[in-house]
């Protein structure tokens, strides 16, 4: 730790707690980047380093850390999730994420210069925070250290989710040298599964932390001009700057697209008597 005493270490996370960072939570290719890059065009910043998915490296590869100790992968988050409930465990990945956002918050996530710890948490924008799938398992983590995170899940119905997923998982240049390669969802029933994985854990979350806002992926690109002021209102970002740039950014095509695939007839048959389709309100 790069800090000289513990006191200014615990001084800083007190910093920290006092900020209320936008949380996205959600399966992948549920529209994730698609909403943070709304949010963007409205003046959100989720990031001076991100990846093509809109993701901010930094937050990325702590969550990925903590995934990795506990022997969990994206496409197999069960092990983080057992990780998690053991108290020792909680409180050994709650000390990670503390040590790395006050050693790197400001010249990692920002991209700043380093300096005192103190000045660089009062920094913090009114708006600004990350995305990235695996919210949904290390949630429990971020909420400790950030109280007063507005946390939104972006839900989609699980026949195109596991569509979009499975052509990105078996269109890859690299194949199973990929480093994040999934034999999971080489299949697109494997692909609905991980994603009922997902929704179930993040459904759960929003029982556990009042103040989630769900939002359906469906209705926000069938009525923008109605769901994106609900979101913009619950994150308190005014939407006049940007907000036409963002509603351009949507494609409504993609909404319900697998009612018009019939190469998803086999997985439509599968998944129709599924529980969670039907408790989610998604008619067959």
């Amino acid at each position: 730790m790069n800090y000289r005493t513990m006191a200014q270490f615990s001084t800083s996370l007190k910093h920290l707690k006092s900020a209320a960072p936008i949380i996205i939570v959600g399966m992948h290719r549920s529209g994730t980047s698609m909403l943070t890059r709304m949010l963007e065009e409205c003046g959100v910043f989720w990031g001076a380093k991100k990846d093509e998915y809109n993701e901010s490296v930094f937050f990325q590869s702590i969550n990925e850390q903590l995934f990795n100790v506990a022997k969990a992968t994206w496409d197999n988050p069960a092990p983080v999730e057992e990780y998690l409930s053991s108290t020792q465990h909680f409180s050994t990945a709650l000390d990670y994420a503390g040590i790395r956002l006050v050693e790197g918050f400001s010249a990692e996530y920002f991209n700043r210069c380093q300096s005192d710890g103190n000045s660089e948490m009062r920094e913090i924008p009114l708006h600004w925070g990350w995305k990235d799938p695996r919210n949904v398992f290390t949630l429990a983590v971020w909420h400790k250290i950030f109280p007063q995170a507005r946390i939104i899940h972006i839900l989609r119905h699980g026949i195109d989710v596991a569509a979009s997923l499975w052509r990105r998982e078996t269109t890859r240049p690299e194949g199973s040298q990929h480093p994040h390669f999934s034999m999971l969802c080489q299949d697109q029933y494997g692909c609905y599964l991980l994603w009922s994985i997902y929704v179930k854990k993040a459904r759960d979350m929003g029982q556990r932390f009042q103040g989630i806002l769900e939002i359906r992926y469906e209705e926000l690109i069938a009525q923008p001009g109605k769901v994106f002021p609900i979101i913009a209102k619950f994150i308190g970002l005014k939407l006049d700057p940007g907000i036409d740039h963002a509603i351009k950014i949507i494609k409504p095509h993609r909404r319900l697209a697998f009612r018009s695939n019939p190469q998803l007839d086999r997985l439509r048959n599968q998944v129709r008597n599924d529980s969670l389709i039907k408790e989610l309100g998604y008619a067959p």
